[in-house]
């Protein structure tokens, strides 16, 4: 694609003192918004009036507010898409994209990811209606991606809490989707591939920008993903080992955490289906991509940063990686592929989530010592936030909550150990048992050795959440560690997945789980 552009076609503008009051300016954009939406289909609407009249708010201000800048782009888009054949489609979104990204210079990482939120709509379209060259739409999507992640990185913590979209963003929105929806669902016509509670938070007041980026990145994100898993070519298995490289490596370009929320998120809401673009094949190839990539990865970027004003939002974004966990695990495990269930409970037994969350959980209740929860599997962590909730000490998020007490409701085994064993020893009571039936006995062996090493991993946590360390061989300890799971030979046995620590020197760091191989040695 064209490199994109990285000044205005306002050729000059005034300093940045406001455009007008703020009554003033949504009467304004009210009424601009009205004008627009009534005379998209009319024949013979004045766009070139309309982008006139854009164009000089525009120039009242060094960084236009993300409202001006759509309406003005959307004049000029959808007059250009209205002479163009459906094949000159993606050059006309490139074009929009260079638009949209050529307002963003005095902008922030987060406004800069936002603004190019139609381009990515649009370019769905495209994917949807099949009309032009896949590669074209392919080459275009990884502009958009290589984009994003440039403009990750200067992302600023100011715009997380001071930059709020505008009341009229919703019927904004409509401005982009009429042509495709008609007066029908334009947050679910314009945020086609997020799950609806992703999309209800823009109902709510309070919306930030920062929050439509990560939106942005995750639409991005999904559709090039989903014409990745179109384009097949290697084995289901090769693919989905290749995918899930690309999808580590990609979120930890973006280190976004509303991005990877909206992942978990995706992987919950069983309604998500990306219909117009995968077969039901082909979407459970894409999702079991996901869960390898939020599950066997410890990103440190989801723990950084942890202010006081931060702790509710980091603690529901911990318990729903918890719950994706706990989720993942029985899916694997429901659908008979053991050798991944135990590679998601060591890759959680060995992550910095259980300590993290333990940890950010007493300091918001004030107790370091006297409250904790049983052991550290997935399970009893949720049951012990559900308990501290009950008892009005933390308040979990209603999608959590839900969640967390539907599972203790539920008489299930899927987390169930094995009472004992012929030697009377017994394991950490949260970890689920294979069930024996008539397999072969070779293979159960192997099993039955894989799920001791998860349940010796579980066991390395401490009373106080922390894991068990060895002494320290003074080393400085590196930022990313490789785990090479190989039960069954399962995703990435000829592969490693980066887990990443935050060194040796930190109490979450942990060790790597014991290879079959160490275990026989020990046997």
């Amino acid at each position: 694609m064209d490199s994109v552009l990285l000044q205005s076609p306002i050729k000059e503008r005034s300093p940045d003192l406001g455009l007008f009051p703020d009554t003033t300016y949504e009467l304004m954009l009210r009424e601009s918004i009205k004008r627009f939406l009534g005379g998209i289909h009319r024949e013979g609407f004045d766009f070139a009036g309309f982008r006139s009249v854009m164009s000089r708010q525009l120039q009242s201000s060094v960084d236009p507010p993300l409202e001006i800048v759509w309406l003005y782009s959307a004049a000029s888009y959808h007059e250009s898409v209205a002479t163009k054949n459906s094949f000159d489609r993606v050059r006309a979104v490139r074009d929009l994209l260079q638009l949209l990204s050529a307002f963003s210079a005095a902008s922030g990482g987060a406004k800069s990811i936002a603004l190019i939120a139609p381009a990515v709509y649009d370019l769905y379209q495209c994917a949807v209606e099949g009309l032009v060259e896949k590669k074209d739409i392919e080459c275009l999507a990884d502009g958009i991606l290589s984009y994003i992640s440039i403009c990750s990185g200067r992302y600023s913590d100011l715009e997380e809490i001071s930059t709020v979209l505008h009341p009229c963003f919703l019927d904004l929105v409509k401005v982009w989707t009429l042509r495709h929806s008609g007066a029908g669902a334009s947050l679910e016509a314009f945020f086609p591939l997020i799950s609806s509670e992703a999309r209800r938070k823009f109902e709510k007041e309070g919306s930030g920008v920062s929050y439509l980026a990560g939106v942005v990145i995750a639409e991005a994100f999904l559709l090039r993903l989903c014409l990745k898993v179109q384009g097949g070519g290697a084995s289901r298995k090769e693919l989905q080992k290749e995918l899930g490289i690309w999808a580590v490596s990609s979120i930890t370009a973006f280190c976004n955490r509303h991005f990877f929320e909206i992942l978990l998120k995706f992987l919950l809401d069983t309604k998500v289906i990306a219909a117009a673009l995968l077969n039901a094949d082909d979407e459970t190839l894409a999702r079991g991509v996901l869960y390898d990539a939020v599950v066997l990865v410890d990103y440190s970027f989801l723990f950084s940063g942890k202010e006081i004003g931060q702790y509710d939002r980091i603690r529901n974004l911990l318990v729903t990686k918890l719950i994706v966990t706990n989720e993942a695990v029985k899916i694997a495990r429901t659908g008979g592929d053991h050798g991944k269930a135990i590679s998601y409970l060591n890759a959680y037994a060995t992550s910095s989530l259980p300590s993290e969350l333990i940890n950010l959980v007493r300091k918001q209740i004030g107790d370091l010592s006297s409250e904790k929860p049983n052991n550290n599997s997935p399970e009893a962590l949720l049951k012990w936030l559900v308990l501290l909730q009950q008892i009005r000490k933390i308040s979990l998020d209603d999608e959590a909550s839900r969640y967390a007490i539907q599972l203790i409701s539920e008489d299930s085994n899927l987390l169930a150990v094995e009472s004992a064993s012929a030697e009377g020893k017994k394991m950490d009571a949260d970890l689920f048992f294979l069930d024996k039936g008539e397999s072969n006995g070779e293979e159960m062996e192997s099993m039955d050795a894989v799920f001791s090493s998860a349940a010796q991993s579980m066991m390395q946590f401490s009373s106080n959440g922390r894991v068990k360390r060895k002494k320290s061989t003074g080393e400085e300890g590196n930022r990313f560690k490789f785990v090479k799971y190989d039960a069954h030979n399962d995703l990435l046995e000829d592969s490693v997945i980066p887990i990443i620590a935050d060194g040796a020197n930190n109490d979450s760091s942990v060790e790597n789980p014991p290879s079959d191989a160490d275990m026989e040695e020990s046997d």
